[in-house]
């Protein structure tokens, strides 16, 4: 009894310590009682999924949430084995994540009309279960996976063409964390006399008078992300959220992107883009290069005041992850 009792108080190490340890707790109560051999049985059958249940729940918090941490790469720590083997299923079930085959002539016929094509092609195959419109409703906000989840002390965004529009990075600094270090980036430096570094500071942002992309006609301040992450002294952190609206120059630009993203060793663990059209053979190739590269869609939403516009939002995980 006083080993029993020992036992007890400790927390169980396995399940195997745990079962023995009902199994010898039921003995004692059954002794005690004195119930028939039939009572017992009848007692451990009609309680074999409580006994089961409480023999799974001695599994440390480390162990049920270690898969999603691993292969979400640290950012979902809580969600349980089981759950996050759903979210695995769904994404296989998402395959190819496209009506038509992209050889076929109806996807390129319907992707000369994007508002047909973008109901048709590449839905979301993730669920950010605390997902959040960060900025104001309608056009300018965007939908941020878990953003309780990004660290409130080390917190870096990206912000990809504003042309004067604050408000997403305003929305940030208030609803994620007044400590988020927000860099602009806009080909544009004023608008109808506004002076978007003015605007920038006023709103706590740091602006940059960069096009995205390398230098060339239509974008002389251009550059990419490899002079822009280590001019800001980023390389090897992450980088919580990347917002590009490029107006169509993501086109160009997506392998390029992911390559420097590698180069200098940044985790962009959320993307938040908008895309224009749906010009091929580049759109099957982005979502092609995006999934490799581990990015997987949580959300989808067609611009409705331009249907041939769609915002995406994905978010980085292993490679693991789309491992059936």
């Amino acid at each position: 009894m006083v080993k029993l009792q020992r036992l007890a108080r400790d927390k169980p190490k396995s399940k195997a310590t745990a079962v023995l340890l009902m199994t010898m707790t039921l003995a004692l109560v059954f002794s005690t009682v004195k119930m028939s051999r039939s009572d017992v049985a009848a007692f451990i059958y009609d309680n074999s999924s409580t006994l089961s249940t409480a023999a799974q729940d001695t599994t440390t918090n480390e162990d049920r949430f270690s898969l999603a941490k691993k292969e979400s790469l640290g950012f979902f720590d809580d969600i349980d084995s089981t759950d996050w083997r759903r979210l695995k299923e769904r994404f296989q079930s998402t395959r190819p994540n496209a009506l038509f085959d992209q050889k076929d002539e109806i996807y390129q016929e319907h992707a000369k009309q994007a508002n047909i094509f973008w109901v048709e092609n590449y839905d979301p195959e993730f669920t950010c279960q605390h997902e959040r419109k960060v900025g104001p409703l309608g056009d300018g906000g965007k939908w941020v996976c878990d953003p309780h989840r990004i660290d409130k002390d080390n917190c870096i965004v990206y912000s990809v063409g504003s042309c004067g529009d604050f408000t997403f990075e305003e929305a940030v600094l208030k609803d994620v964390s007044k400590s988020c270090e927000i860099h602009t980036f806009d080909v544009l430096a004023e608008r109808n006399g506004e002076d978007f570094a003015e605007l920038a500071k006023k709103a706590g942002v740091e602006f940059h008078h960069y096009g995205l992309g390398s230098p060339g006609r239509g974008n002389p301040n251009g550059k990419r992300f490899k002079d822009i992450i280590p001019e800001l002294k980023h390389e090897g952190k992450t980088i919580d959220m990347m917002k590009i609206d490029c107006e169509s120059c993501e086109w160009g630009q997506y392998v390029e992107w992911i390559e420097d993203w590698t180069n200098s060793g940044v985790k962009v663990r959320t993307l938040l883009i908008e895309l224009h059209k749906a010009p091929l053979p580049a759109t099957p190739d982005f979502f092609k290069k995006m999934l490799d590269a581990g990015y997987i869609i949580y959300h989808k939403e067609i611009n409705g005041l331009w249907s041939l516009g769609v915002e995406y939002g994905f978010v980085l995980l292993h490679e693991d992850f789309q491992k059936a």
